[in-house]
């Protein structure tokens, strides 16, 4: 029998991150990031720092060697021809996030509370309707507050 010398799964798992790392900037195409949610099917609900939030997709090489949870800061590579995807590049870790915050390039948010996501709003003006009107998002929230009796 040929003796094991290279360790067994779990030793191949763990070569993930390591804190000695050096800390990567991002750089033209690219902006930082903090989960939100995770989809499945290796995507995840992204809030970027320049205020959109993306769904993305974790790239190949990352597949199966670095976990992401909620809450990581991670980089994201954005795409030419759809700004609402994305694909992760890199995920930081706790020492790196610390250093980001400290040299400000990343602001600290507490998605504990939400209330802050779902005051930013993004216009997005659709189609026109056959009557011509031009439907936004702060339009159809009006229509919640119509009180059937009145009608």
């Amino acid at each position: 029998m040929v003796r094991n010398t290279k360790g067994g799964k779990k030793s191949r798992k763990t070569k993930g991150i390591k804190e000695d790392d050096a800390l990567n900037y991002k750089t033209d195409g690219q902006e930082y990031g903090q989960v939100i949610k995770l989809l499945g099917n290796n995507r995840l609900e992204v809030y970027c720092f320049d205020g959109t939030k993306r769904i993305c997709n974790i790239r190949g090489k990352m597949r199966k060697r670095v976990y992401i949870n909620k809450d990581d800061i991670v980089i994201v590579s954005l795409r030419d021809f759809q700004d609402a995807k994305g694909d992760i590049v890199e995920k930081y870790s706790e020492s790196h996030k610390r250093t980001l915050i400290d040299q400000k390039i990343i602001p600290k948010i507490d998605f504990n509370n939400m209330s802050k996501l779902k005051e930013i709003k993004v216009e997005e003006i659709e189609e026109p309707e056959s009557n011509g009107y031009y439907w936004t998002k702060s339009d159809k929230s009006d229509e919640d507050n119509i009180d059937l009796d009145d009608i």
